[in-house]
């Protein structure tokens, strides 16, 4: 796994990589806006991985400052550039995590093409943790939406 911020501070890695054989997938979400809450509740929370999550307790409910949110946009808009142009320019698959969670199965299938190994399967182990289940909410998340949203898809 090698992050964009990573790529930004050690330029010769993901070019040295591909020199040496390195099969690179790129995971990117479409939806950049969605990409900016989650990180935006993580850091908040301090709860970063739905694998992570208390098994009881209250939900945390977060009025998200409208400026250091529209911040954090802007960090992903320009890391999901980043991604598409390193992806553009060392070659490699690009996924989304839409297409994670909506077809798993079809997902791995595809890393399995791409790394030689057609017949990869791997079963989910993780279920998604849902806005209806979130133990983190944005109280002003729809205004927001209403606000950014329009702006992050692509």
């Amino acid at each position: 796994k090698l992050m964009v911020s990573q790529c930004r501070h050690f330029p010769r890695v993901l070019p040295h990589m591909r020199e040496i054989g390195v099969k690179c997938l790129y995971l990117h979400r479409r939806d950049t806006f969605s990409t900016a809450l989650s990180y935006y509740k993580a850091q908040k929370s301090g709860l970063y991985h739905s694998d992570r999550l208390p098994k009881s307790g209250r939900p945390l409910s977060i009025e998200a400052d409208a400026s250091a949110f529209e911040q954090l946009l802007e960090t992903c808009r320009n890391d999901k550039k980043t991604l598409l142009e390193l992806q553009h320019s060392f070659g490699g698959a690009l996924l989304s995590y839409e297409d994670m969670i909506e077809n798993w199965d079809q997902f791995i299938s595809k890393i399995g093409s791409e790394i030689g190994l057609p017949d990869l399967r791997v079963p989910k182990a993780l279920k998604k943790v849902g806005t209806r289940t979130d133990v983190v909410s944005i109280t002003n998340e729809d205004w927001l939406r209403a606000r950014y949203s329009e702006s992050s898809r692509e």
